[in-house]
């Protein structure tokens, strides 16, 4: 009897805003890439930022080995999102394709 093996999905491209979920949090937690920096001789090394502000360099196989590969998002609304905790407020919970709404803050 063989076994069939099923074709793995193709890798999904890592683009700054593309969200990465720890494959163990005692590790390392949660983070977004934030740039994609060409190197001649490990092909693409990503920046990247965890939720709890470290930034580090990997290289592809660093991040897949690291993370679970999720969607792109919006880097602009993770700023926002991080400025409001660091101000003390509430991040707003809306959809990242959902147009802005207005804000009694001034904002």
């Amino acid at each position: 009897m063989t076994t069939r093996h099923a074709r793995s999905a193709p890798a999904a491209p890592l683009v700054p805003g593309t969200v990465l979920h720890t494959r163990d949090g005692r590790r390392i937690g949660n983070a977004v890439v934030l740039e994609v920096v060409p190197d001649e001789g490990h092909g693409p090394v990503y920046g990247l930022q965890t939720d709890f502000g470290n930034r580090l360099l990997m290289t592809g196989a660093e991040v897949r080995g690291a993370f679970r590969v999720g969607p792109a998002g919006s880097l602009d609304r993770r700023a926002r999102d991080q400025a409001d905790l660091l101000a003390g407020r509430r991040p707003e919970i809306v959809p990242d394709d959902h147009p802005p709404v207005a804000r009694g803050d001034g904002r």
